[in-house]
């Protein structure tokens, strides 16, 4: 690879991270600066929306499980009156209404325009999924059996229902991974997420756990309407009669899910960033040029190796400031060491800003 590819792949990287991280603390309040200071971002809303309705509409629909959140609602709509199937992201969009007015004033304008962009992605999505010819091409590629399966009828039968699992996994890393992949880069997938972002930003505390609690809560009155209007089924088996398969699978969908999104986008995790260098005054130079917004400290040491006097600047950042941090003190000194610790827990005031 050529020197200018490497800068070029450089200065790329560089203008994500900054994306990523808000390094001088300046969130866009409109639209227009959303698509100036964010085009990857809006980019991933346009990726993850397409991963999110290819698993509602095309893999989900075949297990008929039930996702969590305001997803359940337009869902439950579409399995229970098949003529809305093609309009399930402009009846989603329709339920998200209310809450982008109940939070417009309460959280960031530009999570609120990359949550619009990427519903608004969603239903061009769905308007693709549901052409007949690629639908049945697709579903034809998912399956992992020969022969034609129909839910209902494995149901009815009680023949074939691993195949539920089947669908629900695929469908569930999919849509786990997306919306882990539009949280980290700025927005969400709507619903419920807005309450989530919400709770998350007053209170510090990580997006999965959170989305974990709602989910379960409104996973469970779906499955109770679904069950109430005749459409849940019970196989022959002892836990079938108990629990009921889709019961099953709707709670492994949402197991599969929360564990993704904090996987991709663990918000609020800690790191502990020790810098080891033998010209301590360079880095916290460059560090009050760049207005770095964690407090540090500094020690002074003797090398047991060299003898000579050594120095150490410590730091607690989070998880996803981590690589623009490192980025930064690499300009400094390309050879700097620098050693990371996850920290399991702090207390006391820390500062999210750049995230948030």
């Amino acid at each position: 690879m050529s020197t200018n590819s490497n800068n070029k792949f450089k200065s790329q990287f560089v203008n994500l991270q900054k994306e990523l991280i808000n390094m001088d603390n300046h969130n866009p309040k409109n639209l227009i600066e959303v698509c100036k200071k964010k085009p990857f971002s809006i980019f991933m809303m346009f990726l993850s929306s397409c991963l999110f309705t290819f698993a509602i509409t095309v893999i989900l629909a075949q297990s008929k499980t039930i996702p969590s959140g305001l997803t359940a609602i337009p869902t439950l709509i579409t399995y229970i009156f098949s003529i809305t199937k093609p309009y399930f992201s402009f009846i989603y969009l329709l339920l998200n209404l209310p809450l982008i007015i109940i939070f417009w004033k309460s959280i960031k304008k530009s999570f609120l325009y990359l949550t619009i962009i990427w519903m608004i992605f969603q239903n061009l999505w769905n308007l693709f999924f549901n052409i007949e010819i690629i639908k049945n091409f697709l579903i034809y590629h998912i399956s992992i059996t020969s022969e034609s399966w129909n839910i209902n009828k494995a149901l009815e039968s009680n023949s074939d229902l691993w195949q539920i699992i089947y669908y629900t996994v695929f469908g569930s890393v999919l849509i786990g991974t997306s919306i882990g992949i539009s949280w980290k880069f700025g927005g969400s997938t709507g619903g419920t997420d807005f309450i989530s972002y919400y709770y998350s930003t007053k209170k510090r505390k990580p997006i999965g756990k959170i989305l974990f609690i709602i989910s379960i809560s409104i996973a469970l009155f779906s499955l109770i309407t679904f069950g109430s209007l005749g459409h849940f089924n019970i196989g022959e088996g002892r836990i079938y009669r108990i629990l009921g398969i889709q019961v099953i699978s709707t709670i492994l969908y949402i197991f599969i899910t929360s564990i993704i999104v904090n996987l991709i986008y663990p918000k609020y995790k800690k790191v502990a960033i020790t810098i080891y260098c033998s010209e301590p005054q360079k880095i916290m130079n460059h560090l009050k040029e760049i207005n770095y917004w964690h407090s540090y400290n500094l020690w002074v040491g003797q090398s047991g190796y060299t003898g000579k006097e050594t120095y150490k600047i410590k730091t607690i950042a989070l998880y996803l400031e981590v690589k623009m941090i490192v980025s930064e003190l690499r300009k400094v000194d390309p050879k700097i060491w620098i050693s990371l610790k996850p920290v399991i827990e702090t207390s006391g005031l820390f500062d999210t800003s750049r995230i948030e």
